[in-house]
């Protein structure tokens, strides 16, 4: 009795060291699974923790839960979002799992050479491979790679040192659902519950809440030239990443901004799109002051037919069917 006691103790001291283990192993490899860890995200820590892990840890299954578990929990807790925490937590507890198939695989590897099992040992070293394989383009399609990130950081820090002032660049990472590797700014006027970031040619969030924040200026401006609302209207402005800054003046911009109208209304007929232009352009006239680059109106014909006209400073008007 006491000898059966003594065996399930043991058993018990196992089972608890690999919960523990594991659980270390998903803790620290999670830490890397965090944009803010910067080019470290992109060292593959989950595959070497699982790995050795693996070596001491009997079930399997708990290295994969708590890679996966951890890095999610991570994830959300630092503000991420709840989808890259749910596919952080697919991709670390698949990388976790072929981690531990690898050394599974080796060790079976190992165990049929001994043996002198040739095709046990030809199955354990395929499955290794695959194993190694699939890890290694799991891991580079979600999180890049190294030396890829350190060109893409240098670029990035150049594109903002050459286009703004006052802006500060950070940590840089990998981003899988825009294929891009993204660069953290921060400036004076930054929300603090809201993330940044700069890739050059692909992605420029400074850029875009500068613009954000002259069109905010144009929807005012246009509700008191027109009395229309600016809530129905989208205020399209070309500015130069150059010249924009948070504290820009819209007075500089009024000569470079559209107005677009995509009306919620089924056209009947192309005169009756007409008709309704005719009567905003009334609107459009009330202000003498009133400057801008071209307001558009854009409706739906009965046939799905695109109706769009196009109002001019000089006060012209053009109308088209079809076209883009």
């Amino acid at each position: 009795m006491e000898e059966k006691k003594s065996e399930k103790t043991v058993k018990q001291q196992i089972s608890m060291l690999s919960i523990i283990l594991a659980v270390f192993s998903g803790f620290v490899s999670a830490l890397f699974s965090l944009p803010g860890t910067g080019l470290a995200s992109t060292l593959p820590v989950v595959v070497i923790l699982s790995a050795l892990c693996a070596l001491f840890v009997k079930e399997k299954w708990l290295i994969s839960v708590s890679a996966g578990g951890m890095a999610a929990f991570f994830n959300s807790v630092y503000g991420f979002g709840t989808v890259r925490a749910a596919v952080i937590f697919f991709v670390y507890a698949l990388l976790a799992f072929l981690s531990a198939l690898l050394v599974q695989a080796l060790k079976t590897a190992a165990f049929a050479k001994k043996e002198n099992d040739a095709d046990r040992r030809k199955k354990a070293v395929c499955t290794a491979v695959l194993s190694a394989v699939l890890a290694s383009a799991v891991f580079l399609f979600f999180f890049g790679n190294l030396f890829s990130g350190l060109f893409s950081k240098r670029k990035n820090i150049e594109f903002v040192r050459e286009n703004y002032q006052n802006v500060d660049t950070s940590y840089t990472y990998y981003d899988f659902s825009e294929r891009a590797y993204l660069t953290n700014v921060s400036f004076p006027e930054a929300l603090k519950t809201e993330n940044y970031y700069v890739s050059a040619g692909k992605r420029d969030d400074y850029y875009g809440f500068c613009v954000e924040k002259l069109a905010f200026s144009a929807k005012d401006y246009f509700e008191k030239s027109t009395t229309l609302s600016g809530d129905f209207v989208e205020c399209i402005i070309d500015a130069q990443s150059k010249n924009v800054s948070e504290n820009s003046d819209f007075e500089d911009y009024k000569d470079k901004t559209s107005y677009v109208f995509n009306m919620e209304d089924v056209m009947v007929d192309f005169a009756g799109f007409k008709k309704v232009c005719e009567k905003y352009s009334e609107y459009f006239g009330l202000s003498e002051s009133f400057t801008y680059k071209n307001i558009v109106i854009n409706a739906l014909g009965l046939k799905e037919q695109k109706y769009k006209a196009e109002f001019l400073p000089d006060g012209s008007v053009s109308y088209s069917i079809n076209s883009d």
